[in-house]
């Protein structure tokens, strides 16, 4: 992944706070088909197990 692949319309960076602190980040690839492709997913280590993945996906914008 690079920068010019992060900068195209289909390409979304979604991050995850808590109380302004980064606690999670993933990028999704919009396929177009109303399917995506979960690039990455990082979750900071001591926020795992709370289900900030799981929201950074769900709350995506096309999901709300």
């Amino acid at each position: 992944m690079n920068a010019e692949s992060l900068a195209k319309t289909d390409t979304y960076v979604l991050i995850a706070r808590v109380a302004e602190k980064a606690v999670g980040m993933c990028v999704l690839f919009d396929r177009g088909d109303r399917s995506a492709e979960l690039k990455r997913m990082i979750v900071d280590a001591e926020s795992r197990g709370a289900g900030v993945g799981s929201c950074v996906v769900l709350l995506h914008p096309r999901n709300l």
